[in-house]
């Protein structure tokens, strides 16, 4: 469950856009987010494939952090997320493992970095609203290096509209 607003701990899972199988691209929306205070929708901040989802269409209070969908880069990784993983229960996915995927990143500012078959997810610059394209990183909260924990906020985002923290949704 991402947080959608700096005071956000958990959400209701409204719709689901996509379903398990779907082709999904950057921008994509995923899923629609109940808050406290508003419907958002969440959109996919990488292309791939959603493989699985966790948490199912009208859950209620899911705690910002727990998974709510397994999303892979190639359509035959699909098969390889078991089928009982957990998700509603409120159990993190830590242990699953994509170090048979491959992640590929063309250029980040003006350096080349190839993490060609790296076992992580690269970070990317994340729409934190419907309308946001672009944003300035604020603050780097966590240093090269340094472990992260699901929730730990990473860095400040800012928008046209406001500054907020990024959490991880992964450990690592």
């Amino acid at each position: 469950m991402p947080a959608l607003s700096p005071s956000m701990s958990q959400g209701n899972i409204a719709k689901w856009r996509k379903k398990e199988g779907d082709k999904i691209e950057v921008g994509d929306i995923l899923c629609e987010i109940e808050t406290d205070k508003a419907t958002l929708e969440f959109e996919s901040l990488e292309e791939g494939f959603l493989a699985k989802i966790l948490v199912a269409e009208g859950s209620k209070d899911v705690p910002v952090g727990q998974s709510i969908a397994i999303t892979v880069e190639e359509a035959e990784d699909i098969q390889k997320v078991p089928s009982s993983v957990a998700g509603e229960s409120g159990e993190k996915v830590d242990k699953f493992s994509m170090q048979d995927t491959k992640v590929q990143v063309k250029e980040t500012s003006s350096t080349n970095i190839n993490v060609e078959n790296l076992p992580h997810l690269v970070l990317e610059m994340p729409a934190l609203s419907p309308t946001m394209n672009q944003g300035n990183t604020v603050k780097w909260r966590k240093k090269e290096g340094e472990k992260i924990e699901v929730g730990d906020v990473i860095w400040e985002i800012e928008t046209d509209k406001a500054t907020l923290e990024f959490e991880s949704f992964e450990e690592g």
